[in-house]
């Protein structure tokens, strides 16, 4: 496949998605998960665990996430660990996303914060919690910034006062930064990133 088909069918694909035709945006895609990519194997993976284009089916999210997280794609590490959450991998689910956070992937620092504040699959840690909040904030994620500001506020993360302040001060960032940064919701960089 040269590279102008390439970007042709990845165009097509997304625009597809955009759409909401996601029987013929799924196809598209394929082919270019067939192809060894891995943010369409993901893409793919995905579209399987969320039954969008093609009938629900957690084995094959599994296996279409697990072709790219074989290697290593922070991306991949994390939708499949989203699909191990669906699927009640509880384990599982953690370990990768634990290793999606540690690679970086701003997303994946998200949620395993949030894992860790709302105690899931993990004992609660609120001092956890908040460090990954600060630390997706710093990689540019809204939601980690709103967390953030929302922990603090209630004095979570033994910063007292200060750190009442703090939150205080990161919420009405957020809040002059337009409104729909109050709704981000920490985990959502697709479709709008699979354009390759």
């Amino acid at each position: 496949m040269n590279q102008e088909s390439f970007e042709q069918i990845s165009y097509d694909a997304y625009m597809l998605y955009e759409s909401l035709r996601y029987k013929e945006a799924f196809k598209k895609y394929k082919v270019l998960a067939e192809k060894g990519i891995p943010e369409c194997q993901t893409f793919i993976g995905w579209m399987y665990a969320k039954g969008e284009g093609v009938e629900q089916d957690y084995d094959k999210a599994i296996e279409w996430c697990g072709k790219a997280a074989a290697a290593d794609d922070p991306r991949a590490l994390f939708y499949l660990a989203k699909v191990f959450i669906l699927t009640g991998n509880k384990q599982h689910a953690f370990e990768l996303m634990h290793k999606a956070a540690s690679k970086g992937y701003a997303p994946a620092v998200f949620r395993l914060g949030y894992m860790y504040e709302e105690g899931y699959y993990v004992p609660a840690d609120d001092d956890k919690a908040v460090a990954l909040y600060r630390q997706a904030d710093e990689l540019g994620q809204l939601s980690g910034r709103k967390r953030l500001a929302l922990c603090l506020m209630r004095g979570k993360g033994k910063q007292g006062l200060r750190g009442v302040f703090k939150g205080i001060y990161l919420f009405l960032t957020l809040l002059f930064s337009g409104v729909s940064a109050l709704w981000a919701d920490g985990d959502t960089d697709y479709p709008d990133q699979i354009r390759i």
